[in-house]
């Protein structure tokens, strides 16, 4: 009796042994496993700044893990189109950053981070919208060669040479021409009825209303004659003294000169609005 106890006894130590060990066994399992990289990589997205058209951007984010991170990615796209999938460059230790040069557009840029360890586990962080990406970037005006018309020409402006980093979405012209003009276009037209030279300037706007000024001149001929005015009929004696008088004249512009012509023995020619003249014979 006592000897089947004594064996019962040790079958039970013994099989508590085994399951202790079995215990331990398992925990160091456990340890290990975890130890060598079975836990996923966490990524903690850092990336902030500005997101303008043409200019750099920085995608930011530390990665930390049990084991040891082996790579970590981004992917990127605007609006609904192509993703691009970058490697980022580790920093030293936990961080990793991206820099790329954003491209012309105003649509939505969109990204993820990702990354995986030695042991091939892998996570990212979901897709990010982080808004449209603004246009701060002003157009190049060209509002093309001088001009040189006629009185009552029909003058066409090109500002086609004008160009944008998206678009130019409005042309304004403006000058003076008996008062302020405004007129809209990339070829918009003009009738110069007032003779001169004219500074046109051209104001170019993009959608996000960034803007860039240009200047070009138009030189409108004078094809209108004068209006002369010679004055009145004057009668006097021999040898007195006549001026005459022709401030009535009027032209578009401005008189240039005044020229008379007449005979008193001989040809006689004087100049200027109010020029004199003895008569010495009757």
């Amino acid at each position: 009796m006592v000897n089947n106890v004594w064996k019962t006894i040790e079958l039970s130590l013994m099989t508590l042994i085994v399951l202790v060990g079995m215990i331990l066994i398992f925990n160091w399992i456990a340890e290990n496993v975890s130890a060598a990289g079975a836990d996923y990589p966490v990524i903690n997205d850092n990336t902030n700044g500005t997101a303008n058209t043409g200019n750099s951007f920085t995608f930011s984010a530390n990665v930390t893990d049990n084991g040891t991170v082996d790579e970590v990615y981004v992917i990127y796209w605007y609006g609904g189109g192509a993703k691009t999938n970058v490697s980022m460059t580790n920093l030293g230790g936990i961080w990793y950053e991206k820099e790329i040069t954003l491209a012309d557009t105003t649509d939505n840029l969109h990204y993820n981070i990702s990354a995986n360890d030695t042991q091939n586990n892998w996570t990212e962080t979901g897709d990010t919208d982080y808004g449209a990406v603004a246009d701060d970037d002003n157009p190049v005006a060209n509002a093309g060669g001088d001009q040189t018309v006629d009185q009552g020409d029909l003058v066409t402006f090109d500002g086609s040479g004008s160009t944008d980093n998206i678009a130019v979405d409005n042309y304004t012209w403006t000058f003076t021409d008996g008062g302020a003009q405004t007129v809209y276009g990339s070829g918009g037209t003009y009738t110069f009825n007032n003779a001169g030279v004219f500074t046109v300037t051209l104001t170019a706007k993009d959608a996000a209303a960034n803007t860039h000024t240009d200047t070009m001149t138009i030189t409108v001929n004078d094809t209108t004659n004068p209006v002369a005015d010679a004055g009145g009929d004057q009668t006097v004696d021999q040898g007195d003294l006549v001026t005459f008088d022709g401030s009535g004249s009027t032209d578009n512009v401005a008189v240039d000169n005044y020229t008379w012509t007449f005979t008193d023995g001989g040809a006689q020619t004087l100049y200027g609005s109010a020029p004199t003249f003895t008569f010495n014979n009757a």
